[in-house]
């Protein structure tokens, strides 16, 4: 199982593309847990700077023939920077790099994401060159999902962490 579910239209969902601009700018890439029943998919990538590519992103799960999105945050963009742009550690856990404007520069923490409806902010590793491969379970104390409140913890970092986003 490695394609998008044919019942999500990827045109119809928010974000960039929705017809404003050409659908060969854009990719889509599906990243499958384990059982394949969980899916984390990064849409309307594109290369927002020089080897930046920068996409929406939402997760959902998939029961024979039908797919039902958990959740799909208007105001997190996620890192494509590497294929896979995430990684399942779990059936219902997988780690990815969001991107977030912060302070006049880019925050680029890893993000652990439980498809439950739970996330936590992996410490740290705010930095471009600190990738999800190296992200564990270990310690991790999830807290319940609220986009505006992961939003506050990922602006509160110290700013000195983050890359400009004049590189």
């Amino acid at each position: 199982m490695c394609d998008i579910p044919p019942d999500i239209k990827v045109d119809d969902l928010p974000g960039p593309r929705r017809g404003r601009y050409p659908a060969h700018y854009f990719r889509d890439d599906i990243v499958w847990s384990p059982s394949g029943r969980h899916f984390a998919l990064a849409y309307t990538i594109a290369e927002a700077s020089m080897c930046n590519d920068v996409g929406c992103i939402l997760w959902g799960a998939r029961d024979c023939s039908r797919t039902k999105i958990l959740c799909n945050p208007s105001s997190l963009r996620i890192s494509c920077w590497q294929v896979p742009f995430c990684r399942w550690l779990t059936d219902e856990i997988f780690v990815c790099k969001v991107q977030r404007p912060c302070h006049g520069r880019v925050a680029v923490p890893n993000l652990l994401i439980d498809v439950r409806g739970a996330f936590w902010l992996v410490p740290g590793s705010n930095m471009a060159d600190s990738w999800i491969d190296h992200v564990e379970l270990a310690g991790t104390k999830f807290e319940p999902w609220n986009e505006a409140a992961l939003i506050q913890q990922i602006e509160e970092p110290n700013p000195k962490d983050s890359f400009s986003s004049e590189r």
